[in-house]
């Protein structure tokens, strides 16, 4: 605990902003770790962004990220952004990482999916927290 408490502190100092922007970042990690979306949503912004598509709807966000857990979140001190991963089991033999930076806006906390992609192989299986030392 101790040691996942300090991983997610020391991301949060490291994202750019003010203590209301950090507070944000601190809640939608927590509840994204949890799968908790409508945490999430309480904090985010009215629409997520994925490339090459614009503004897609907090809906269809969701809709990628259902049934996937957040695997890891790494700071990007070039970005001033967070960037999260989450995997996806699509079935026994199949899995789909979805990635995406995060960052807080005056509006809330932003999403933007930079990439999604199927890979032939099986999701790991989740062994702890995001924030965690597990491999």
């Amino acid at each position: 605990m101790k040691k996942y408490l300090m991983s997610v502190l020391a991301l949060l100092l490291a994202a750019p902003g003010n203590a209301q922007d950090r507070n944000q970042l601190q809640v939608f990690l927590g509840a994204a770790d949890e799968n908790d979306f409508p945490t999430m949503r309480s904090v985010m912004t009215p629409k997520a962004l994925e490339e090459g598509r614009g503004e897609i709807s907090l809906d269809r966000f969701f809709e990628k990220i259902e049934g996937c857990y957040l695997r890891r979140v790494y700071s990007t001190p070039d970005q001033g952004r967070l960037l999260a991963a989450w995997m996806c089991a699509e079935g026994d033999k199949r899995s789909r990482v979805v990635t995406g930076d995060i960052w807080s806006t005056e509006d809330g906390v932003q999403v933007g999916i930079s990439m999604e992609q199927r890979n032939n192989r099986p999701a790991p299986e989740r062994t702890g927290s995001a924030f965690g030392d597990e491999d």
